[in-house]
């Protein structure tokens, strides 16, 4: 079982205010006199540290389980040739682009649209990156594209 060490340092800190609130406990005499005292202090001891961490985890996290997110990455912009983001437009059907990914690669890719008529980018991959990312396909999501067409590749080097 392997510990978290962000985890750890919280349950030191609320284990360290606790004996701070209540200085009765590192008195060894009221082990032995009040045992029911005790029993009460580490109830409540661990019902709060439950709760504080619980609350900790909401408001950092926004959930009870800290989620797997992809850095984000800044991509380089060129005046002459600027990114488009997939949210504003997508690029004509069969059209061949230069897409943005969310992994911050650059990679080729096609306008595509279905019959249903979603519009979207579908990337050109090599073998090796279909396989890794098959079941992570999230992690190299679209974000920004722009046109690769030849007049402008010719006359400027990006």
């Amino acid at each position: 079982m392997r510990i978290k060490f962000p985890l750890f340092i919280r349950s030191i800190g609320w284990a360290i205010l606790w004996l701070i609130m209540f200085p009765e406990i590192a008195n060894v005499s009221i082990w032995t006199d009040k045992p029911e005292l005790i029993a009460s202090l580490m109830v409540q001891y661990f019902a709060s540290s439950i709760i504080l961490e619980l609350c900790y985890r909401w408001v950092a996290w926004g959930n009870w389980y800290q989620s797997i997110q992809t850095a984000a990455v800044l991509r380089t912009d060129c005046p002459k040739h600027p990114w488009i983001s997939v949210l504003d437009r997508h690029p004509k059907f069969d059209e061949t682009v230069e897409v943005f990914c969310a992994d911050g690669n650059v990679r080729s890719g096609k306008g595509i649209e279905r019959d249903d008529g979603y519009k979207g980018i579908v990337l050109e991959l090599c073998k090796e990156d279909a396989q890794k990312y098959k079941n992570e396909f999230w992690r190299i999501r679209p974000t920004h594209w722009r046109s690769i067409k030849k007049e402008n590749i010719e006359d400027d080097n990006w």
